[in-house]
């Protein structure tokens, strides 16, 4: 039997004073001990063994399912590509191109985006009263979307 902790040597310290005192009561009072009234400190000691084996076991199970629900941060940049083939760049002029006489300056906003497992370009552009949302495929620089507002 292995005493893996203070809790158990505490629990095994009482059970040997209940044990002791009733020894003592026996002999003071001359009678035989009844064996099976006493605490049984292997079975006892063996419970509390099989309950922290239990609560091992479940704690690895919890912790190994948290690790297959959540990708590790290898896999996350293993399933995105490393980035656009066009640069942000070559994706401003490609706007700038669709609309004679706008500079970089009426850009009102631009980004890129990894979306359903390509790279994309979004943004508005603003020139003569007009407003232009575009996206732009990144890989091919292809116009996917191109939208006009007054």
């Amino acid at each position: 039997m292995k005493i893996s902790n203070r809790k158990n040597l505490s629990l095994i310290m009482v059970l040997m004073l209940v044990f002791t005192a009733a020894l003592v009561s026996s002999c003071a009072n001359n009678h035989p001990i009844d064996e099976s009234k006493l605490p049984r400190l292997e079975e006892q000691t063996e419970q509390q063994a099989q309950q922290q084996d239990q609560g091992q076991q479940n704690a690895q199970q919890e912790q190994a399912q948290q690790q297959t629900e959540q990708p590790t941060q290898q896999q996350q940049q293993q399933q995105q590509p490393a980035g656009p083939q066009v640069s942000e760049a070559q994706a401003i002029n490609i706007v700038l191109k669709k609309v004679p006489g706008a500079t970089q300056s009426n850009l009102v906003s631009f980004g890129s985006d990894y979306d359903d497992g390509r790279w994309l370009y979004e943004g508005e552009l603003r020139y003569n009263g007009l407003e232009y949302d575009f996206e732009i495929d990144g890989m091919t620089g292809n116009i996917l979307e191109w939208e006009i507002d007054d």
